[in-house]
C-alpha cells in the first residue's frame, strides 16, 4: 500500500478528511467522497458526489452534496453491481459497509442533502473540452471558480472540512 502522500489527490483528501473516495483519479471525470460511519447504525452515509456530462461541446460538471441510503433489502443494490459473491466472501466490517454503500450509489439510493443549509447542496458548471473559460451554469454558490482547479478547490475545502 502506498504511504498517504503517494496517493492520488482525491484519495489524499479522503484520508485528510476522514471519508472514503471511490471514483476516478481525476474528479473531474467523475467520483464521489462518503462518510461511511452513519452506515451501520443509522442506515445512511452523507457523500460529495462529483459528476460529468457532455452537452453541446462543453464539460457540464455537477458537484452534489448527497445522502446514500440503505434500504431494508439491500440484495438487488448488489445484484445489479455483480457485487453479491465477493460482499459474501468478504471477512473485514470495513470492507463489506465500502461495497454497500457503492452499490447503493451506483442503485440510485441516493437523496439531495439539505442537512446543512448554511451551503447549497449543489453548484453546477460548464468547462470547454480543453477545461479552460469556465463559467457556472446556476449561480447557487458565492464563490466563482475561473478553473477545473478552481472546482477542485472547492470540493477539496468541503471534503477536507468532513461531510
Amino acid at each position: 500500500m502506498p504511504t498517504t502522500s503517494k496517493l492520488p489527490a482525491p484519495y489524499r483528501w479522503a484520508s485528510d478528511g476522514l471519508c472514503v473516495y471511490a471514483g476516478d483519479v481525476d474528479p473531474i471525470e467523475g467520483g464521489c467522497w462518503y462518510d461511511p460511519k452513519t452506515w451501520a447504525a443509522d442506515d445512511y452515509a452523507s457523500a460529495l458526489r462529483v459528476s460529468t456530462s457532455e452537452e453541446r461541446g462543453h464539460l457540464l460538471v455537477w458537484v452534489e452534496r448527497i445522502t446514500i441510503n440503505k434500504p431494508r433489502d439491500i440484495r438487488p443494490a448488489l445484484e445489479c453491481c455483480g457485487m453479491v459473491e465477493i460482499h459474501a466472501a468478504t471477512t473485514t466490517p470495513e470492507r463489506r459497509t465500502q461495497i454497500e454503500i457503492e452499490c447503493c450509489l451506483d442503485y440510485g439510493h441516493t437523496d439531495p442533502d439539505r442537512s446543512d443549509w448554511r451551503e447549497p447542496h449543489a453548484w453546477a458548471y460548464v468547462l470547454r473540452q480543453d477545461r479552460s473559460s469556465l463559467r457556472e451554469v446556476a449561480r447557487i454558490h458565492d464563490a466563482v471558480p475561473a478553473t477545473s482547479a478552481a472546482i477542485l478547490a472547492n470540493v477539496r475545502r468541503i471534503v477536507r472540512r468532513g461531510l
